[in-house]
């Protein structure tokens, strides 16, 4: 294929993805989604980051000037397993126990070892001595809560749509490289049993000292990508202006994403 086909087939396959992403009833997204597929697109139509923490969805904000928030987006998750077992469980989030974190203007679900920023300021839960204004604490929950149930039900809506979706999830390795690997297994067959159109690719970010550990083949459900570190948890929105590192994961996989306007959000 000659470099002029090469740009013809890549403008058409654009126009295709930009009309689905005009779509706003099922049954043209429906129409929409099979017309693309027939032609194996290489776009999507939204991007979600999973965690563990809230640098993609900083840079998504910087490539994208936008962000569609979902359940994960603005989360800091403390314990893998648990953000896993929750993903079929998403309405049981935040309905527990939980620990107000004035320090770091954060509430963290128990249950699920999950903590979520919240809009009220910290000096507004606690004076400097660190005691908390139970009533400052009660708005700030009862608002979380009401956030994340929403959150919750758009999440569960992109899961039964036929959009196709980049899925982010940040890994951390550990000493158990095997342990590690199936993590991943797991969640990309948690995803598969979750997503119902089966149209999603699973981006797996490493930092490139642990990129050899990573043993599963990549293929269209599953892509793997490095960047020298993580963002430095105490200052994770650089990731909303500096490009270190994320600059291929930009080139390869977010100029690929046609976000669905905000007429068509889920």
């Amino acid at each position: 294929m000659g470099l002029l086909d090469s740009l013809n087939k890549a403008a058409e396959e654009e126009n295709l993805a930009k009309e689905l992403a005009g779509m706003t009833n099922t049954s043209d997204l429906d129409a929409g989604e099979s017309a693309i597929k027939a032609k194996s697109p290489s776009y999507y139509s939204e991007v979600v980051n999973l965690g563990f923490n809230c640098e993609v969805s900083f840079r998504i904000c910087g490539y994208f000037k936008e962000l569609h928030s979902y359940m994960y987006s603005w989360i800091y998750s403390h314990d893998r397993e648990l953000l896993l077992d929750s993903l079929d469980k998403m309405h049981d989030i935040l309905s527990g126990e939980v620990e107000f974190l004035p320090d770091t203007n954060m509430i963290k679900c128990k249950k699920f070892n999950m903590s979520f920023h919240i809009k009220a300021r910290r000096d507004e839960l606690a004076n400097s001595l660190g005691n908390l204004n139970e009533e400052a604490c009660a708005e700030a929950l009862a608002e979380l809560r009401s956030r994340a149930s929403h959150l919750a039900d758009k999440t569960e809506r992109l899961f039964d749509s036929p959009l196709s979706t980049l899925f982010i999830y940040k890994l951390k390795f550990t000493n158990d490289w095997e342990s590690d690997n199936d993590y991943v297994k797991r969640m990309l067959e948690k995803l598969s049993s979750l997503y119902k159109s089966g149209r999603f690719t699973l981006l797996i970010v490493l930092e490139a000292a642990h990129a050899y550990k990573f043993t599963l083949p990549e293929n269209e459900h599953l892509q793997i990508v490095t960047v020298p570190n993580f963002t430095n948890l105490n200052n994770v929105q650089e990731g909303n202006t500096t490009n270190d590192g994320w600059k291929e994961i930009e080139d390869k996989f977010f100029r690929k994403v046609i976000l669905r306007k905000p007429s068509t959000t889920i």
